[in-house]
């Protein structure tokens, strides 16, 4: 972890966007799958990086912005949050997706998407 660390630093100036891509959950049903994300989501927004595969097939990027983002005194901000049953996918078994940014405000839940604190999920995997 150290080693990645240091190299992130080298590597970026604070003012520098450290950009991460991953999928969230993947083939739940499509209310379980908002259900376990939004857990997910809340676990990034909160900059805890207690993550795991089983989460988002990326934690280990995740995890380094995270880390990034406590070392600078960062936040984590929701843009956006949609699965593939949002898109017209089979909602049987969908992929998740969400759109985090960094900044300087308070840490927030988006209220747009309906929630203001993540469920407590049922029947979750």
């Amino acid at each position: 972890m150290r080693s990645s660390r240091a190299a992130l630093d080298r590597l970026l100036r604070p003012s520098e966007l450290l950009v991460v891509s991953s999928d969230l959950s993947h083939f739940l049903p499509y209310d379980t799958a908002g259900c376990v994300d939004r857990e997910t989501l809340a676990t990034i927004l909160a900059l805890d990086d207690r993550l795991d595969g089983e989460r988002a097939c990326g934690y280990k990027g995740i995890q380094a912005a995270i880390r990034r983002a406590r070392r600078l005194d960062q936040r984590a901000v929701l843009i956006d949050y949609r699965s593939s049953g949002d898109t017209g996918g089979d909602k049987r078994s969908v992929i998740g997706y969400g759109s985090l940014a960094r900044s300087g405000a308070a840490v927030r839940l988006d209220r747009r998407l309906g929630w203001e604190r993540p469920p407590r999920c049922r029947n979750r995997p």
